[in-house]
């Protein structure tokens, strides 16, 4: 009769854990909008400060060469499949910006709803991509040739 008991009770305490662990729960993925990380609109533009450190005669003497960047977005149009894609020119002036801005040339950049993509130089990396979380990660140079060099004829004559 205990052993009888036992067995019940524990049947029973076993279907208790079984139907009070399952939930019909469903996660709700909240994810922020990329287009507040990287607010895009014809004529905004950022300017910072860059030095390199440049190794001369051989690695024997170091330069540092200190100047200034501006990125400019300057127009709004579609691209190839229709999506809206800014284009930015990049100049460059020197450390106190007290020059002329040189054009440095321009790239494209591609904000998707889940991803934002730059193209410069005709080759597209992701460089944002959601969900924005810890551990969270993508392969932004997924779209890069394997082997760029591949592209290209050389002629020799």
């Amino acid at each position: 009769m205990k052993n009888d008991f036992l067995k019940i009770f524990s049947c029973l305490l076993l279907a208790l854990s079984v139907f009070t662990s399952c939930s019909n729960k469903k996660e709700v993925l909240e994810t922020e909008n990329l287009s507040e990380y990287l607010p895009l609109q014809v004529g905004k533009y950022i300017t910072y400060r860059l030095d390199s450190t440049v190794f001369t005669l051989s690695g024997t003497r170091t330069e540092v060469h200190k100047y200034q960047v501006r990125h400019t977005v300057i127009n709004e149009i579609p691209d190839d499949a229709n999506h809206k894609t800014y284009l930015v020119q990049r100049a460059i002036n020197n450390e106190a910006a007290s020059g002329a801005w040189v054009n440095n040339g321009s790239y494209y950049i591609t904000p998707g709803e889940k991803s934002i993509d730059v193209i410069d130089n005709n080759m597209r990396v992701t460089v944002l991509h959601a969900p924005l979380r810890a551990n969270f990660s993508w392969n932004g140079n997924s779209r890069l040739p394997s082997t760029p060099t591949n592209n290209c004829s050389i002629l020799v004559s």
